[in-house]
């Protein structure tokens, strides 16, 4: 269901900063007039997601992470999620199915080298943009990763957003709500993921005025390459999505 108001003023405004209205001659993005209701989409699509985790006991501990944590999210700030499970094997599945329950989920791409069901999850009705970023992890590794300040090489600043006081109970979770299934990903997708990936980092960091990796003319070339040859995709409607991208 499309978030109304809020839908359409983001797509409009986003249509005129990328007509002339962005960035330029040194002057920053955030130095814009951006729209409070561009500001909002991310907090809020944190707080349904992690209202989705409360519910179930072997969710131990969310917090966030990135701009959102550290107080500089934008309307291109994407939602970095650490979730703390109890029986992580077994929770994270069930978890993955209270996002879903939640939200609906247009595409999901995996982490490289990260096992499934952590990832990136794209919701129908918000900017391709404000997609989350999930990561599941044992209690022991969550409370490591809060004391280092470190996640896979990166300097990291954590945000509490909620503590379990429940007693875990894996058995009721799964009866409250089911368990996704894993997904039978291919190469094909992984690559086509990853030049959506690349595409819609490229047209932030046009957005905010700021030079990045790619050009965004460059990226978008190259995903509609790969929509010239349809993609089979167990993660979702890819090809709906990589339009919405390249529309941006």
């Amino acid at each position: 269901m499309y978030p109304g108001r809020d839908w359409a003023e983001s797509r409009a405004t986003l249509a005129t900063l990328g007509h002339g209205a962005r960035a330029t001659d040194g002057v920053a993005a955030r130095s814009l007039r951006v729209p409070w209701c561009l500001t909002r989409p991310p907090y809020r699509i944190k707080g349904e997601i992690v209202a989705a985790l409360s519910q179930l006991t072997c969710v131990r501990q969310v917090a966030s992470f990135g701009s959102l944590a550290e107080g500089r999210a934008d309307a291109w700030s994407d939602v970095d999620l650490l979730v703390a499970c109890e029986q992580v094997e077994r929770a994270a599945w069930v978890a993955a199915g209270a996002i879903r329950a939640a939200k609906s989920v247009i595409f999901y791409r995996m982490f490289t080298g990260v096992s499934q069901p952590s990832g990136r999850y794209w919701f129908a009705g918000e900017l391709p943009f404000n997609r989350v970023d999930i990561s599941f992890s044992s209690v022991p590794d969550f409370v490591a990763t809060c004391r280092a300040g470190h996640k896979q090489g990166h300097a990291i600043t954590l945000c509490t957003e909620y503590v379990s006081e429940a007693v875990a109970d894996a058995s009721a979770d799964a009866h409250r709500l089911p368990a996704f299934p894993p997904l039978a990903i291919g190469q094909a997708e992984v690559e086509a993921g990853r030049q959506l990936y690349v595409h819609l980092e490229a047209v932030k960091d046009r957005l905010r005025g700021r030079k990045g990796k790619g050009d965004s003319c460059d990226t978008r070339e190259a995903l509609r390459r790969v929509l010239d040859h349809p993609v089979d995709a167990a993660g979702g409607d890819f090809a709906r999505l990589a339009w919405e991208c390249l529309n941006l």
